[in-house]
This record gives C-alpha cells, sequence and structure tokens, in this order.
C-alpha cells in the first residue's frame, strides 16, 4: 500500500471514528468527554487528509486536475470549514455528526471517481454527471445521519424513559432533527435529479457498442433512490409525513444509492 493509499485510508477510519461519536453524543446525549473526543479525533482525521492532498500535491497531482482530485479537495475544505467553525461558535460543534458522513462519501467518491485515463465514454458530460452524482448522495448521506439520530433518539426516549431527562438536556430536539433531516433532502433532491438526467444524456451519447450499460442494475437502483426521495417529500407536502415515516424512507433511499456505488466500486476493482 502506498504512502497516499495509506493516508486515505487511516483518515477514512479516523472520520468513521468521529462520526461515531457525534452521533452517539446526540442520540445518547453522552457525556461531554464524548464530543471532545470526536474533535479530535475529526482534527486527525484532516491532518491526515491534509498530509494526502500535500503528497499528491508534491507529486504533481493538482487539486483542480481532475474531478477525483476536486471530489477530494471539496472534502478537505468542507472538513476544514467545520473545525474553524468549532473554534468559533461552540454550538456547530455537534454539527460534525453531519459533516463527517459528508466527508466520508466525498472521499470515498473521489476514489470511485475514473480518472482521465478511464476510457474515452468518460466526457465532460459524463464527468459532470459523476460530480453532481456524488454531491447528491453527499447531502443524503448527511440526511440518512440525520435519519439514524432521529430513530435511536426516538427509540431510546421509548424504551428507557427515565433518560428523558438527559437526553431533553444534550443533543437536539426530535422536531429540529426532522426539519434538519428535511431541508437536506430539499437540497439533495434536485442536484440528484440532474445527475439522473445528465447520465441519461451521457449513456444515449455512448458509441452503439456501450448500449448495454443502460441494462445495468446501478441505473435502475438510481431510480429506486430518486423515487424514495420524491415519495418522502410529496408525502411530507400532500400528506405531512414526519418523524419516523420519513427517516426510514431516508434510509431506503440512500440503502439504495450505497448499492449503486457499492456495484461501480466492484465493477471498477475488476475492470467491467
Amino acid at each position: 500500500m502506498g504512502i497516499t493509499a495509506s493516508a486515505f485510508v487511516v483518515a477514512l477510519a479516523l472520520y468513521g471514528i468521529a462520526c461515531g461519536l457525534y452521533l452517539g453524543r446526540l442520540a445518547f446525549g453522552l457525556k461531554d468527554g464524548a464530543e471532545r473526543a470526536a474533535r479530535i479525533v475529526f482534527a486527525l482525521a484532516f491532518a491526515a487528509h491534509s498530509f494526502e492532498i500535500a503528497w499528491q500535491g508534491a507529486h504533481g497531482q493538482h487539486p483542480g486536475a481532475s474531478v477525483r482530485e476536486a471530489t477530494s479537495f471539496a472534502a478537505w475544505l468542507l472538513a476544514g470549514a467545520h473545525l474553524l467553525m468549532t473554534l468559533r461558535w461552540a454550538r456547530a460543534r455537534l454539527a460534525g455528526a453531519f459533516v463527517a458522513p459528508v466527508v466520508i462519501v466525498l472521499e470515498m467518491g473521489a476514489r470511485l471517481t475514473p480518472d482521465a485515463g478511464w476510457q474515452t465514454g468518460a466526457s465532460t458530460l459524463g464527468r459532470v454527471h459523476i460530480a453532481l452524482a456524488m454531491a447528491g448522495v453527499a447531502v443524503f448521506m448527511a440526511a440518512t445521519a440525520a435519519a439514524v439520530v432521529y430513530l435511536m433518539k426516538a427509540r431510546t426516549l421509548k424504551s428507557k424513559k427515565r433518560l428523558a431527562g438527559t437526553l431533553a438536556r444534550h443533543g437536539l430536539p426530535l422536531d429540529t432533527i426532522d426539519s434538519f433531516q428535511h431541508r437536506l433532502i430539499l437540497i439533495g433532491f434536485p442536484i440528484f435529479t440532474m445527475a439522473l438526467i445528465t447520465g441519461a444524456a451521457w449513456v444515449a451519447k455512448l458509441p452503439g457498442g456501450h448500449a448495454a450499460a443502460a441494462l445495468r442494475p446501478e441505473y435502475p437502483l438510481a431510480l429506486v433512490t430518486w423515487i424514495s426521495f420524491a415519495l418522502l417529500l410529496g408525502g411530507r407536502a400532500a400528506a405531512g409525513w414526519h418523524g419516523r415515516r420519513t427517516a426510514w424512507l431516508t434510509l431506503v433511499g440512500f440503502g439504495s444509492a450505497v448499492l449503486v456505488l457499492s456495484i461501480y466500486a466492484l465493477r471498477r476493482v475488476s475492470g467491467a
């Protein structure tokens, strides 16, 4: 494993640990020590991420040279912005529960994004599609984190009422989490919609020999993702859906998006 790959693995693992600590703090009202530990681990992840980008830059891989590098650089900027915000506003610290998942998805997306020499089909339209898809999934990841926090906290409040006072004093109210999740989906849905449109246009322009690509399983799964979030937004607007119903729909939508990324990753690894 090369130095860049090692830095990537370390950064990703630390971001994941920080995310788990942040979620535990929000969902279960863990002590302040968990929040401090999360900030420290997140800062260490950012340091490893910074080393990865610096090492690549020193070896001629400019952050804006390709979609892959730009995606990783965007994740780094987001992580850095979050750390700066926590230095000035204490209330922004728990936002790490939603920032960390987005950074993780962007970093993984950077690894899955084809480089400039991937194939002739990766035209400008294809790169735009990939960038939009990664951005949409990243926002959905943040919404999913909010949904997980909502479900965990709601379950705890229901099954362990003696903790209700503790949970009321720590973390965010359920209504606030539900509203935050909804706003994130409102942001991510149009981005993902544009990703589907540009993806369809990209596939349509591929040479005839690639027409079979349209039948690959990731395409209907991406449509399942879009339908899940469209149903969620429509149900909320027309029937007032909220709470657990929208949280579970968010998990379904993001689950299908993860399957799309997994299939894509396996295909990249196998060279298919």
